[in-house]
């Protein structure tokens, strides 16, 4: 299974409360799943390694 986050972005360039909140879901996820992060204003997808 994979799973996609859409976020306004990725530390560090992003700081705060809801970034890190998804960053660290993110990388509890991809310790067991396929993880997908899609930031604002990217163009590409980052794959959260495992």
């Amino acid at each position: 299974m994979t799973i996609l986050h859409y976020v306004i972005g990725l530390p560090p360039q992003r700081h705060g409360g809801s970034v890190q909140y998804a960053y660290d879901l993110m990388m509890e996820q991809s310790k067991s799943v396929d993880v997908v992060a899609l930031t604002c204003g990217d163009t590409l997808f980052r794959t959260v390694a495992s």
